[in-house]
């Protein structure tokens, strides 16, 4: 089954609290400036009750306001373009899902040299697995394998923010240090027999006033 962003596997919008991911801590950083419960920029909730034992694909396209809000949350002159293809199933009938999702992305960043607009292209792939969080009352508790690379999600009553997820692994696609092609940084060097010139303050402080 294919669907964009409607139908009966999805849920309403939720506020989401940003505590609920177990595995891009990294990202934290990108988000300091966002309350601990706050409405995701991009948010595409998914109902496991829904899903079935095969894959359901589904594909994501992120609206232009939704494009404008991300782009303010990871500093971005623009995000031209978010979609994201998703196929989502149940493992053997239980109560764990697991994802995977193919997201491409064209954005603008500032040149960290010259400040100009930096365009790049972003195709990259990930694979989440989601298992029930604790009940309301925190009566039950999720136990997984600490030895696995990557723990699983939790899931909130019942259901999860892929879109958040993809929101999170597009922060960690983007260059930390963007540059305009063709620029370089410039570093000056001293080579080892170039001395300072005799009357420099560093000199004067190196050596002592000169004697006559």
């Amino acid at each position: 089954m294919t669907g964009v962003g409607a139908g009966p596997i999805f849920a309403p919008p939720r506020a989401l609290s940003r505590e609920s991911s177990t595995t891009i801590g990294n990202v934290r950083a990108r988000n300091a400036n966002m309350s601990v419960e706050s409405s995701p920029e991009f948010s595409r909730i998914i109902r496991a009750d829904q899903l079935a034992d095969r894959d359901t694909e589904i594909v994501f396209r992120c609206e232009p306001a939704e494009r404008r809000r991300l782009a303010d949350r990871f500093s971005l002159l623009d995000l031209e373009r978010l979609e994201a293809r998703v196929w989502a199933r149940r493992v053997n009938g239980t109560s764990v899902v697991r994802v995977r999702v193919n997201f491409v992305a064209d954005v603008l960043q500032s040149c960290v040299i010259t400040l100009d607009s930096v365009a790049a292209h972003i195709d990259e792939w990930f694979e989440l697995e989601y298992v029930p969080g604790a009940d309301v009352d925190g009566s039950r508790e999720v136990v997984f394998d600490p030895e696995e690379n990557d723990p699983p999600e939790l899931m909130q009553g019942g259901s999860f923010d892929i879109g958040e997820a993809i929101s999170e692994h597009l922060a960690l696609s983007l260059d930390d240090y963007p540059r305009k092609p063709g620029t370089e940084f410039t570093i000056y060097t001293k080579r080892a027999d170039e001395r300072e010139p005799t009357d420099s303050p560093f000199a004067i402080l190196r050596d002592g006033p000169a004697k006559n």
